[in-house]
């Protein structure tokens, strides 16, 4: 059976018949583009007249926004690492976040190297992000899952008769 190429990777939740989904994905393949531009553009500079400090933030900028939705994938929709618990995944996901984004920091000069508060503030404004974006990732699912739960109930209800 021929497969339709939405089916696949990329594309597999695209829907091109609804404006939504089409912004959304112009969206999505704007700012690849423009991430491929400024890489390249940061590149040639870089070749041209070396390394420069800004070169360096931009960059570190770049990696830690790719990492995460990197990370992403890999901790949460990649099939072998579906067979861990949720929580289990979840602390994979911020651990390895969290030396990316402090090693972004670091080659970025996000921060004085040299100032141990500084460091222990931005740890501490990291657990409390992911912590609230847990929690409320959290509550969402949950009232999914309630949802769901309602409409399977609803549907047996109606396939037995009642």
């Amino acid at each position: 059976m021929a497969r339709n190429r939405e089916q696949d990777g990329f594309l597999s939740g695209y829907d091109n018949r609804n404006i939504g989904s089409a912004v959304g994905m112009g969206l999505l393949t704007g700012s690849l583009i423009t991430v491929i531009m400024l890489v390249l553009s940061i590149a040639v500079g870089a070749a041209i007249s070396g390394l420069s400090d800004w070169m360096r933030y931009y960059l570190s900028y770049i990696v830690a926004g790719l990492a995460g939705g990197i990370l992403q994938q890999l901790w949460f929709n990649y099939h072998p690492t579906m067979r861990f618990a949720y929580s289990a995944r979840l602390l994979g996901f911020g651990i390895t976040y969290y030396v990316v984004l402090a090693a972004c920091a670091y080659f970025g000069s996000w921060l004085p190297a040299g100032n141990p508060w500084a460091w222990a503030t931005f740890s501490i404004i990291f657990l409390v992000i992911f912590a609230a974006v847990t929690f409320i990732i959290g509550v969402s699912l949950k009232k999914r899952g309630i949802e769901y739960t309602e409409r399977l109930d609803e549907y047996h209800a109606k396939r037995r008769g009642e």
